[in-house]
């Protein structure tokens, strides 16, 4: 029995061609970008992060970098770099708004045509940082526990980029017996702890006094997984509380056996008793199996309140009928 190496062989040769930085596939051509994203001289930062992570996909960075030098016109390699070198080079003109890219034409390697580029707009860190650091003083406001993290999320991930922990260049954090980067890193998580729940509003502000009392103290992502089940929390309660108000009025009943012609909802809103009426039957309970309320408000399982023993006693046979209509009970 013979057994067909053909496939083994050719999965080895695309592993070699895609580890060989002068590979390029019969999808790459200078017609298009390699990212989605578009510099305009503004953005310089994340449209810098992200021409990163598609070149090193691709096993090209040291084109962008100059750690893969030029070879010597006589190598064998010269006409391959210089191929690759320009597709780069096409790949950024292509992500870069016309009126700028047309400000470095003439470059004659992706290396210079980068250099040039970071030289106009990577070096203003100050002006920069400063905005990012107004932002840092965010609150919540009207926004959502997620939409307010993720706001302070980017901001802390910019400044990272920005005025991130420099790197260690004689090894000695390498050499390091006493933990000195854990140390920072963990400092660092703190600030943020302490920064993201500050800005909440005071809904939060018991969650807030307990994370913040937590030995050990809560990574800022398990913070944010706590903030958001309060949320959810708050939003059940408070729909339980116009549910439960709800079924209050329909069995109340004034003074002189008339029910109000309208009532104010959890929102302030005004509700005519028409709408009160319409709306009661589309609710059914699935304890009593009585329309106009659900179980978070029966009174079977809630408790009876004590304007019912009251308004019983007043006017029992009246109000019994009522409420076996409303399906309060």
């Amino acid at each position: 029995m013979t057994y067909s190496t053909e496939t083994p062989s050719n999965s080895e040769n695309v592993v070699s061609n895609y580890n060989d930085p002068y590979f390029l596939s019969n999808g790459d051509n200078t017609n298009h970008s390699i990212i989605n994203y578009i510099f305009n001289g503004n953005n310089f930062i994340n449209w810098n992060r992200v021409v990163r992570v598609a070149l090193i996909a691709r096993n090209k960075l040291g084109f962008l970098d100059g750690t893969l030098k030029k070879p010597a016109p006589n190598s064998s390699d010269y006409q391959k770099w210089n191929r690759n070198d320009h597709m780069v080079m096409s790949w950024l003109s292509n992500s870069m708004e016309k009126s700028i890219v047309e400000n470095f034409l003439f470059a004659d390697s992706t290396f210079q045509f980068w250099t040039e580029v970071v030289e106009r707009y990577g070096h203003t860190n100050i002006p920069q940082l400063y905005k990012h650091r107004t932002l840092m003083k965010t609150e919540q406001g009207n926004q959502s526990v997620a939409e307010y993290y993720s706001k302070l999320k980017r901001v802390w991930d910019e400044i990272h980029v920005l005025d991130g922990f420099p790197d260690c260049s004689c090894g000695a954090i390498a050499k390091c017996s006493c933990n000195l980067l854990k140390r920072i890193l963990e400092a660092d998580e703190v600030m943020k702890l302490i920064q993201f729940v500050s800005g909440l509003n005071e809904d939060y502000d018991l969650t807030k006094q307990n994370l913040l009392s937590s030995d050990p103290l809560p990574t800022v992502n398990h913070a944010f997984h706590i903030l958001q089940q309060v949320e959810r929390q708050n939003m059940n309660a408070i729909k339980v509380d116009r549910s439960g108000d709800m079924s209050a009025l329909l069995a109340t009943k004034t003074s002189t056996g008339s029910v109000h012609k309208s009532f104010s909802s959890g929102s302030g809103q005004k509700r005519d008793y028409r709408d009160v009426q319409r709306m009661k039957y589309d609710r059914t309970c699935d304890h009593c199996k009585m329309k106009g309320h659900t179980m978070d408000s029966c009174f079977k399982l809630v408790g009876y309140p004590e304007w019912y023993s009251t308004l019983k006693g007043r006017n029992q046979p009246k109000l019994a009928a009522h409420v076996q209509d409303s399906g309060v009970l």
